[in-house]
């Protein structure tokens, strides 16, 4: 239900922009908690997370999974922090949309390949088995995404209005 609204105001163009705004501020704040969250989980079990890599995806050597952990749980600090700033706000969403899609494909290739795989989401703080639940979880966040997208270039186009 409250997903469903805010979808709704987000790609319509005929509600106020008081609510667009607060809308964006909410989805900004919870990207920031959840890529905040994930990244301390992870930074707690960086060499899990590292195993959880090269489990899924072979042929390197492990240094490049450590190299590959360390540089992710950078970009999902790095994200988290800038959705917050108005300047950097279309950039990250962007950032933020990728991610997300990424996340939804590694959570397809999981179910498909390695269905007993737990999913080192959040590295030690929250662990749990990689299930059709994680993956439909993983889709509505691509999906709130999108709406923090949209909403980051509605808001770009109402301040260029108000200055022009």
């Amino acid at each position: 239900m409250i997903f469903n609204t805010i979808c709704y105001l987000a790609f319509s163009g005929n509600k106020s922009v008081r609510n667009k705004k607060i809308i964006l501020y909410l989805l900004s704040v919870c990207f920031t908690l959840i890529f905040l969250f994930s990244a301390i989980g992870k930074i707690s079990d960086m060499a899990g997370f590292s195993r959880a890599l090269s489990s899924l995806y072979y042929g390197l050597p492990y240094i490049f999974y450590n190299i590959i952990a360390r540089s992710f749980v950078c970009c999902e600090l790095v994200i988290g922090l800038a959705i917050l700033t108005k300047q950097t706000r279309i950039a990250t969403s962007w950032a933020i949309v990728v991610l997300t899609w990424l996340f939804v494909l590694v959570h397809v290739r999981i179910m498909l390949f390695f269905p007993n795989t737990d999913c080192h989401c959040f590295g030690r703080l929250f662990d749990r088995p990689a299930t059709w639940r994680t993956l439909c979880e993983n889709i509505l966040l691509f999906l709130a995404a999108l709406a923090l997208l949209r909403l980051a270039y509605s808001e770009r186009k109402t301040v260029n209005a108000v200055k022009g």
